[in-house]
């Protein structure tokens, strides 16, 4: 196990991230990550368990002394651009998709999440809301899980 509060901002050589969410809470409607797993255990009656999805779920979460393994995804925030639509349908980015994002989305609108800015712009197109004029892109990578046990107060990187 690997303490995720490595100094240089690396996790066992995952490399440099924004921010972690619980693999099973990544999808269409996915919280806002957080610094590191740790920063997702809550305490309840004194014991630890997975924060809820949301600030407002009352539902039930796992408890980590029973089942301590979870598995995170890294969010990367590799910025953004602006996208100009012109009126002849043409379109420009002010910088290209950096090396290393796998995803670009108008910002905010994650059903307009694509893997380039081809995809991004055909989409934008086909949903009908491809109005002449700029608009703010963000790309980014979702990582797959990582798997993390609970232990000693905090979630450890599992390796090997």
């Amino acid at each position: 196990m690997t303490n995720i509060d490595d100094e240089d901002g690396k996790v066992g050589g995952w490399g440099p991230f924004d921010g972690w969410v619980p693999f099973d809470y990544a999808d269409e409607v996915t919280p806002p990550p957080r610094p590191s797993p740790s920063d997702w255990i809550e305490m309840k009656d004194g014991r630890p368990f997975l924060a809820p999805i949301d600030d407002n779920d009352g539902g039930s979460t796992q408890d980590l002394t029973e089942n301590p393994n979870v598995s995170f995804c890294v969010l990367t925030n590799f910025g953004s651009a602006t996208l100009t639509i012109d009126d002849d349908g043409s379109w420009h980015t002010d910088r290209p998709m950096p090396h290393g994002a796998e995803n670009v989305m108008l910002w905010a609108d994650s059903d307009t999440s694509s893997p380039d800015m081809e995809s991004l712009v055909e989409s934008i197109f086909e949903m009908g809301d491809a109005e002449p004029g700029s608009y703010t892109v963000t790309f980014y990578t979702w990582s797959s899980g990582l798997p993390f046990v609970f232990h000693d107060g905090r979630f450890e990187a599992v390796h090997g």
